[in-house]
C-alpha cells in the first residue's frame, strides 16, 4: 500500500490480532486499542474498551441472574451478541445465515472471544465512604501499607459486617457471569480492583472523602472476595496488585488522576 505525499512507502499486513474485550466502567479506558504481542511466540492481541458509564458490579445483573441493560449494551455495541427470537443470542456461535455472512466479509474468526471485566471499584467507593463516617475495622489476613492502619478514634465494626455489606453489591455480578457462562461465553476473566491513589487531595477532587486506610482496605477485602467468588464460578481472576504497588500501595508511576 503506497501512502500520498511519500510519508509512509509501504505499508505490510502481518495479520489480525487477536481481540480482548475489556468491560466495565471508566478503568477500562487505560486498556483502549493496546497492542501485545506474546513473548515466547508471534501471536498478537488487541485490547478493546467496552466503557459503560456507572456499571457497578451491583447493577451487573437483575434478581434472576440475567445480565442488565448496561451489561448487555455493552456486548451487543461490540457485535459479541445478536439479536434472535426477541432475546439474543452469542454472535462466535449463532447459526443464523446472515451472522455468516457477516463473519466472512469481516474475516472475523467465529470463536470465543475474552471478556475481561473491571466493575466492582464503584461498589467498594460506596462501602469506603459509608465507612468514613467515624467507624473502621481490621482486615481478618495478614496486610501491609495503608490497609494494615487504624483511623484514629475511629469506631470498630467486625470486619464480617462490611464483608456482607460487600458481598451483597458482589452477588450480581458473578450472577451475571454465571449466566454468560452458561450462555456461550467460556473465556472470562474478572480484573482485580485497582489499587487506590495515596494523594488525598487528588482523591477528594472526585467528590469521595474516606480515609486512605478505609479505602484501601475495602478494595483489598473487594479484592478478595472477588478472587474466591471467581473460583467458585470457574472464572479466571486477575490480580495486579503485585505488579502495581510498592509497599502495601499504589506505585507512584501507575497514578493517574486520584480515581484510577
Amino acid at each position: 500500500m503506497q501512502a500520498d505525499r511519500g510519508c509512509v512507502s509501504a505499508i505490510e499486513f502481518t495479520g489480525r490480532p487477536q481481540p480482548i474485550y475489556f468491560i466495565g466502567d471508566s478503568n477500562v479506558l487505560i486498556f483502549r486499542d493496546l497492542l501485545f504481542r506474546e513473548t515466547d511466540s508471534s501471536r498478537l492481541y488487541i485490547t478493546h474498551a467496552c466503557y459503560q458509564p456507572g456499571l457497578t458490579a451491583e447493577s451487573f445483573s437483575d434478581a434472576t441472574g440475567i445480565p442488565s441493560a448496561p451489561a448487555l449494551d455493552a456486548l451487543r455495541a461490540n457485535n459479541l451478541i445478536v439479536a434472535k427470537n426477541g432475546g439474543w443470542e452469542p454472535y462466535h456461535s449463532s447459526a443464523q445465515e446472515h451472522w455468516g455472512h457477516v463473519a466472512r466479509a469481516e474475516e472475523r474468526p467465529r470463536r470465543d472471544p475474552v471478556l475481561v471485566f473491571t466493575c466492582g471499584e464503584l461498589d467498594a467507593r460506596v462501602i469506603a465512604e459509608e465507612m468514613s463516617q467515624g467507624f473502621d475495622f481490621v482486615l481478618p489476613f495478614q496486610v501491609n501499607g495503608p490497609a494494615a492502619a487504624l483511623s484514629p478514634d475511629a469506631q470498630l465494626v467486625p470486619h464480617t459486617l462490611v464483608a456482607e455489606r460487600a458481598a451483597r453489591s458482589l452477588r450480581p455480578l458473578f450472577a451475571g457471569l454465571r449466566f454468560l457462562k452458561e450462555n456461550g461465553f467460556a473465556r472470562l476473566f474478572v480484573h482485580s480492583l485497582p489499587p487506590p491513589d495515596p494523594d488525598d487531595g487528588r482523591y477528594r477532587a472526585f467528590g469521595y472523602h474516606a480515609p486512605l486506610n478505609v479505602r484501601y482496605k475495602c478494595a483489598v477485602l473487594f479484592n478478595r472476595l472477588m478472587a474466591e467468588s471467581a473460583a467458585a464460578a470457574g472464572i479466571h481472576f486477575i490480580d495486579l496488585w503485585p505488579q502495581t504497588t510498592a509497599g502495601g500501595q499504589l506505585d507512584r508511576q501507575f497514578c493517574l488522576d486520584g480515581f484510577h
